[in-house]
């Protein structure tokens, strides 16, 4: 047994995301150890796999800050702070911060972001280098957002999760296993 807060929100404000029946926060999952599997759509609660081993790519520590799921991601001398993000759709960095963020190159303009609490504009950009663990993804697409209030952009970013085939939440460990 977990306990949690319901909180009710309008269908209307759940668009452009109609098939959402529910969301699930973090003041529920922190203390609990599950795996999000995009590769074969499903959620394992209480995984006891060990870490490590094949196809894991890094294991990196976990750590809630306002209520959100935060790791800290070295790219080369600068270091992210990101909100790891089921829901993201792609990188989302935050200008206007105090914190430096890696090279990026626009990448020819402005996009639509959609959020739960509306839309915004931000501009499209290109890491020249991503790095997660032992992966590097290059020329990596992402979009730099203006900051707001929100706790969400206290941090540097959103790391999307689904760019990996399956994320582990070890909440009681205090890490997040990503392969």
């Amino acid at each position: 047994s977990v306990a949690g807060t319901a909180t009710a929100v309008p269908a209307e404000e759940l668009l452009p995301a109609r098939d959402i029946a529910g969301v699930l926060g973090q003041d529920l999952l922190a203390g609990l150890r599950y795996t999000i599997d995009y590769e074969d759509r499903r959620i394992i609660w209480n995984d006891r796999r060990a870490p490590g081993g094949h196809g894991t790519i890094a294991e990196l520590p976990l750590a809630f800050r306002d209520g959100l799921p935060v790791v800290d991601l070295l790219q080369g001398d600068v270091m992210l702070r990101l909100v790891a993000d089921s829901g993201a759709g792609g990188l989302v960095l935050f200008e206007g911060t105090d914190r430096d963020l890696p090279a990026m190159t626009p990448d020819g303009g402005r996009v639509r972001v959609d959020t739960f609490h509306g839309a915004t504009m931000a501009r499209s950009v290109r890491l020249d280098r991503f790095r997660v663990g032992l992966s590097t993804f290059r020329d990596f697409p992402a979009v730099l957002l203006h900051r707001t209030s929100s706790p969400a952009h206290r941090g540097d970013g959103l790391l999307p999760l689904h760019i990996f085939r399956r994320v582990t939440f070890d909440g009681p460990a205090g890490r997040l296993i990503v392969g």
